[in-house]
């Protein structure tokens, strides 16, 4: 259960990051 927990808050942190550098990118260009 607290594997599956901390996957999860890995996924939602690595997609968080990944949209904040397609916003940075964006403004950048």
């Amino acid at each position: 259960m607290l594997e599956m927990d901390l996957d999860a808050s890995k996924v939602a942190a690595f997609k968080a990051g990944t949209a904040l550098k397609g916003v940075v990118n964006g403004v950048k260009k």
